[in-house]
């Protein structure tokens, strides 16, 4: 099929992404689900069966050579396919199984959130994202790697260099150089962790358990190039979802009537809430693989060496299988069914650690910010078309008289 038979793909203004990429999206998945973008150069696939369909195929690979993620952090789980990938991820996956968080990473998660809200309570307002959103994630990755809390700044230095890299799709040559900087300083600190490590342990910690795996296991010993290596994805997934999708469901909850109340009455509700803001604000909003070999989805053929875009965002409001798509929608009953977190083989590690952040970051909170609410005197918006959040998030309680 050519290229000029995807008019809507052909018409698609990305620089209105930013703002509101929601009705493209709508026309994509109801018009031309599998599109060729010529101002993105790649394929838009859009509805949530084909996105599935293409995550789940193992001839839609990671590993290709424009990729920013490859580029800027090496070779790690979400830059290599295969066996490799297999490998670094079942090495890692141990401590990111749900039972696993829920009994020895949710008690730490609950005691850094009451620690911040504690620093700031008496305050009455805060600017959500840098007082609270983006230093809960920095803490519990921190703390699960085996780094110490008093890492915290340089961390984030690091995140915010790596961060403008990542984005950095065209590749100009500032951020670049600022983020191999970056990642090059944040790999020499694993290294001296592991150096440490082996001479104390760390126990509970993933860097522990890379350092002392078995060599005889079932997934041998990763090298510690490749820990380091690895570490640098963690960190950087392990961040970047929470601190947007903390910030996207205090913004989107907290515009619904009493929203903020209703979402944390239990622990049910709190986790449907933070399932319904992965569907409806998608943090990340795409996840990029390119064909190895030519393959039809959807009746077009997308030839081997081409780039697709996996749109999550779009496959989230895919009427097909969310009802009112375009609302945000407290009890849907279903909203756990999105594919925020990818599928297949990349499918995201951290899931079940993001939506605990997510839940316990709402519910203390609400619980130790009495009357917790936006501040309508300084609005906010989501934007971005990669990673959607607020840039800023000004938020206001009750303080008690002394």
């Amino acid at each position: 099929m050519a290229r000029d038979a995807f008019p809507v793909g052909a018409s698609v203004v990305l620089d209105a992404f930013d703002q509101d990429p929601y009705p493209w999206y709508a026309r994509l998945v109801r018009e031309e689900p599998v599109s060729w973008v010529p101002a993105a150069g790649m394929w838009f696939v859009t509805s949530a069966a084909l996105v599935k369909e293409v995550l789940r195929d193992d001839a839609f690979v990671v590993g290709f050579q424009r990729s920013t993620v490859r580029d800027i952090l090496g070779d790690h789980m979400m830059s290599t396919d295969g066996d490799d990938a297999r490998r670094y991820k079942q090495a890692h996956q141990p401590l990111f199984l749900p039972g696993f968080v829920r009994g020895a990473v949710e008690p730490r998660i609950t005691t850094a959130a009451r620690r911040l809200i504690a620093s700031f309570r008496i305050r009455g307002e805060l600017e959500l994202r840098s007082g609270f959103a983006s230093r809960l994630p920095v803490l519990v990755m921190l703390d699960m790697l085996g780094l110490p809390a008093d890492d915290e700044l340089l961390l984030r230095r690091w995140y915010d260099a790596l961060e403008a890299a990542l984005a950095n799709t065209a590749f100009a040559e500032q951020p670049r150089l600022l983020g191999l900087a970056a990642a090059d300083e944040f790999h020499q600190h694993i290294h001296a962790a592991i150096a440490e490590i082996r001479e104390q342990r760390r126990p509970g910690t993933l860097l522990d358990d890379l350092v002392h795996a078995d060599p005889a296991g079932p997934n041998g010993r990763l090298t510690d190039d490749e820990i380091a290596l690895n570490a640098g994805i963690v960190l950087f997934g392990g961040i970047t979802t929470v601190e947007a999708l903390i910030l996207d469901a205090v913004w989107a909850i907290g515009g619904a009537p009493d929203g903020l109340r209703r979402a944390t009455a239990d622990p049910t509700a709190t986790v449907r809430a933070v399932h319904e803001t992965v569907r409806w604000a998608a943090p990340v909003q795409a996840a990029h693989r390119m064909a190895a070999a030519d393959r039809e989805v959807g009746g077009v053929t997308i030839r081997a060496g081409e780039m697709v875009s996996c749109v999550l965002a779009a496959a989230n409001r895919d009427p097909a299988v969310f009802d009112r798509p375009d609302e945000f929608d407290l009890d849907r009953h279903n909203a756990h069914q999105h594919i925020g977190f990818a599928a297949g083989q990349h499918h995201c590690l951290g899931s079940h650690l993001a939506i605990a952040e997510g839940r316990i970051a709402l519910t203390e909170l609400v619980a130790g910010l009495p009357g917790l609410r936006l501040d309508a005197t300084r609005p906010a918006t989501l934007r971005g078309s990669e990673f959607r959040q607020p840039d800023h998030l000004w938020v206001v309680w009750d303080t008690v008289a002394a």
